[in-house]
């Protein structure tokens, strides 16, 4: 199937296999395996990471992410880039000081980090993998924050502080999600 692949596969050795499988003789069955054996382990420590990215990690192409921010459906790539651009603004304006624009990217932010939480939800069904990664800790992260935007006096630090606990769910996702995605996309290249 994969012709670059032609010289990993020793089809002598699975002959000799198959024809010490049928002289019931253990011993040659034994060295006969370990031998074809090798050739598999040649081929897997090449290839292996590689062949289960491509053929067995899903593919984001085809979920789709409604903006709350946009009011827009789109694909889960462009929703990851606005999450990270509101994200990014947020720590410019706090940079800068400037409380009005913390306050409006920050509710930007935090409407849409919430949208992750549905969205990870489409494929990680069982409570334990949400609550590992989108659980409890971080809707109280994301109700603190919120809580601090919308306060008469916004207290930048702790916006900080916050936003700095729920940048960890972001770390964690795109170590488990957007490492293996970007290599799959290269190896289709």
């Amino acid at each position: 199937m994969v012709p670059e692949w032609k010289n990993y596969f020793d089809f002598q050795k699975a002959d000799n296999y198959l024809k010490a499988i049928e002289s019931r003789n253990v011993d040659k069955v034994i060295k006969a395996s370990q031998e074809l054996g090798k050739t598999c382990a040649k081929c897997h420590q090449d290839n292996e990471i590689a062949v289960k990215i491509y053929y067995r990690f899903p593919n984001f192409e085809k979920i789709k992410v409604e903006d709350p921010v946009e009011f827009t459906e789109m694909k889960l790539e462009e929703f990851m880039h606005k999450l990270t651009n509101s994200m990014k603004a947020l720590n410019v304006y706090l940079s800068q000081n400037n409380t009005e624009k913390v306050q409006e990217y920050g509710i930007n932010f935090v409407e849409r980090a919430r949208a992750v939480k549905e969205t990870c939800s489409k494929c990680h069904t069982r409570e334990q993998e949400i609550e590992a990664i989108t659980g409890k800790d971080y809707d109280q992260a994301l109700n603190k924050l919120e809580e601090i935007l919308n306060s008469d006096s916004v207290n930048l630090t702790e916006v900080r502080s916050v936003l700095s606990k729920i940048t960890v769910t972001c770390y964690t996702c795109h170590n488990v999600h957007l490492i293996p995605a970007k290599i799959k996309s290269a190896l289709m290249k």
